[in-house]
């Protein structure tokens, strides 16, 4: 029978340990791991805040779009349209006559605050309806968007071209 010498040199290499090398001790792992659970939570509310802002963004973009097409309607049947905007269901659609069109609700995480318009009219809980005209024209007004973590988009839209212009307010402006 060969006889197994256990020397350092004939281990086998999954037992064996080279010079100088040592492992981790359970602290240098705990210690690793916190960094790495602080460093994901960190990159988590960034995501959060970047989510947030592309969705409000997305929503202005789509009230915008919506404005424009009863613009375009209003036009080419020769008829007034409105623009509806419901606050307390986050919702917003076009009606011409009894029809209508272009329903559409803000994207989880997205509120709508207010309407306002010119002569200090503010819609805060109830349906506010902006009517777009034959000749071009839209009821200027003014719709302001939340996200949960307190960011507002406020959206002016021109009377005569019905452009929006969009100006972005953080939480913690006063």
């Amino acid at each position: 029978m060969a006889r197994i010498n256990h020397s350092r040199g004939d281990l086998p290499a999954a037992t064996s340990r080279r010079a100088g090398a040592q492992a981790l001790t359970l602290i240098e792992l705990m210690a690793a791991l916190v960094i790495l659970a602080l460093a994901l939570t960190v990159s988590r509310l960034a995501i959060d805040g970047i989510t947030v802002r592309w969705r409000l963004r997305g929503a202005a973009h789509e009230v915008e779009s919506v404005a424009q097409w009863a613009l375009n309607a209003a036009a080419s049947r020769n008829q007034p349209t409105r623009v509806l905007y419901d606050i307390a269901e986050n919702a917003w659609w076009v009606q011409m006559g009894t029809e209508t069109f272009a329903y559409h609700r803000l994207p989880k995480g997205v509120e709508f605050v207010s309407v306002r318009f010119p002569d200090g009219t503010e819609v805060v809980r109830d349906v506010a309806a902006v009517t777009a005209s034959p000749e071009g024209t839209l009821d200027p007004h003014v719709v302001t968007l939340t996200g949960h973590t307190g960011e507002e988009l406020v959206l002016t839209f021109d009377r005569l071209t019905g452009e929006m212009t969009c100006e972005e307010k953080t939480g913690d402006a006063g």
